[in-house]
């Protein structure tokens, strides 16, 4: 015998009507009243109310709300008297819910207007964002709602379908699965050498694919994550908290600095530095416990090392070739403190081949120096940084052999005469191979906006001209400024993509192009 009393077969009938009403009237309300109803049929008489046939009433069907509401509000100002006697009736209380939906509206997960001195209601749905996504993931949704099977498969996650229904629950949780996507930080990356790396950050939450995940990302156990930094195109992760600082991923040549020889780290591992950093340790240690993170005044980080300036000095980790004091046998896979003048502390860092430090209008440079391209006025090896002796920017083209700086509205050249420079008379007097040891200007005759080199090509751009050099296709000057050049066809791009050599319209998007950096250079005669 239901909770309905057996005999009441009026109720039966009455909401079999008010189930066939909500099927075709309800589907523009917020609220999913026929679940509901058949819950409600389910609770109070234990049978499928979709599982009857033929669904008869005699009762008049109407085609709008109202008539839901009515047939609705028959049952419940006249139920049997077994409704009332239980306490915590499930079939009384879906019923009333339907009856609210109707005459007050669903409950809003979002966009609730509060009356003065009203707050939210203590529900999962009124948490912080960053919450409601952590518990979320935590209880299994699919974070990867656009990933096809194929693609699943292929980066070794593995969520059922059923599992992307959390965050459709209400408007909130889709919400934040939108917003997590924007702000937040997503990495697949196939140079864990096990195969793909996968992890998701939002609100310095960690999630990552671990090994005992049944390919499923989990949340890893660490502090807060208030800054995160990475390398471009490389599987590298330093994070700062306020608990100090974790290093995980890529680490062939011990750039994370956590004194591990794997080219590869899975787990975010704490990062020290009492081994050759001791002021640094000290000084990490004399922070609050909730601002260890105030450690870090500036951090980079290239494919081979990592440099953090601290207010205790710099350190850097792996590549430290040209780092260290002349003698001192380094570790590169453990920060390693770095010689630099008293209260030297980098307010900028540009690290490629070659490394520039800047504190305001000082810096200091180290790197290979084979053919004088440091500018020091000499070809000998450097063993640690060094003061320049002009005035730089930064390093805006280096090829291993020569430096080009910006200097204010000029370029400068040190190093070995590539051919591009020598073909385009860019550096009169110098041929092809000499060596320039002191920076000499690169002699433009008209102003330019965009410059970009290498050993066998160089372009400039220019008072609407793009010039260019190619030790294949020689030297062109096309009539437009060109913001990108793709290095697989040699086109130039001004609003389309333009064949250099043949004029011709051509790729619409290709895959290995990049920005003419931007600049400010002035003209040999407007220099003078």
């Amino acid at each position: 015998m239901g909770l309905f009393d057996s005999r009441d077969m009026r109720n039966k009938a009455v909401l079999r009507a008010a189930y066939l009403i909500s099927l075709t009237t309800t589907a523009s309300i917020s609220g999913d009243i026929p679940s509901l109803l058949k819950a409600t049929y389910t609770a109070a008489f234990h049978e499928d109310i979709s599982a009857i046939p033929e669904i008869e009433s005699t009762y008049r069907i109407g085609d709008d709300a109202a008539d839901l509401l009515s047939l609705l509000s028959a049952v419940q100002l006249k139920p049997s008297l077994k409704l009332f006697r239980k306490k915590d009736n499930k079939a009384l209380n879906l019923l009333n819910r339907s009856i609210s939906i109707l005459t007050d509206g669903s409950p809003l997960s979002m966009n609730v207007e509060l009356a003065e001195g009203e707050e939210l209601p203590v529900a999962l749905h009124t948490l912080l964002q960053g919450t409601i996504w952590a518990i979320l993931l935590q209880a299994g949704a699919d974070p990867f709602l656009d990933m096809t099977p194929m693609e699943a498969d292929q980066h070794r996650v593995d969520y059922k379908r059923s599992e992307r229904c959390l965050w459709f629950l209400c408007k909130k949780f889709f919400f934040t699965y939108n917003v997590a996507g924007k702000e937040g930080i997503a990495n697949t990356s196939a140079y864990n050498p096990d195969g793909f790396s996968v992890h998701q950050i939002y609100s310095g939450r960690l999630f990552k694919l671990l090994p005992t995940s049944h390919r499923k990302l989990m949340r890893v156990p660490t502090a807060r994550i208030t800054r995160i930094h990475s390398v471009s195109r490389f599987d590298s992760f330093i994070a700062q908290t306020p608990k100090g600082m974790w290093g995980w991923g890529y680490n062939y040549y011990g750039q994370l600095g956590v004194g591990s020889t794997a080219s590869y780290v899975e787990s975010p591992t704490r990062i020290r530095f009492s081994q050759a950093c001791p002021g640094v340790e000290t000084y990490e240690a004399s922070l609050p416990a909730w601002r260890k993170s105030d450690l870090v005044c500036q951090l980079s980080m290239s494919h081979s090392r990592t440099f953090i300036a601290t207010p205790a000095g710099l350190v850097v980790a792996g590549n430290v070739q040209n780092m260290l004091a002349e003698g001192v046998r380094a570790n590169g896979t453990i920060f390693n403190h770095v010689p630099l003048p008293a209260h030297f502390i980098p307010d900028f860092i540009q690290d490629d081949m070659t490394v520039l430090l800047s504190m305001g209008d000082h810096q200091m440079i180290t790197g290979p120096n084979w053919c004088g391209e440091l500018g020091l006025g000499h070809c000998n090896d450097v063993t640690e940084f060094q003061p320049v002796p002009f005035r730089t920017d930064r390093v805006v083209a280096s090829d291993g052999w020569f430096n080009i700086f910006l200097s204010g509205r000029r370029l400068l050249f040190a190093g070995e005469v590539p051919l591009s420079l020598s073909m385009t008379n860019l550096l009169p007097g110098l041929d092809q191979c000499a060596i320039c040891a002191n920076p000499v200007p690169l002699a433009f005759t008209s102003r330019i906006s965009r410059f970009h080199c290498r050993g066998d090509f160089v372009c400039w751009v220019g008072e609407g001209k793009t010039h260019f050099y190619h030790r294949i296709h020689g030297m062109y000057t096309m009539p437009f400024e060109a913001t990108r050049h793709d290095y697989g066809s040699g086109f130039f791009y001004d609003g389309v993509w333009v064949d250099p050599v043949l004029g011709d319209e051509g790729l619409l998007e290709p895959a290995d192009w990049y920005e003419i950096e931007e600049m400010e250079v002035d003209s040999v005669s407007s220099d003078g």
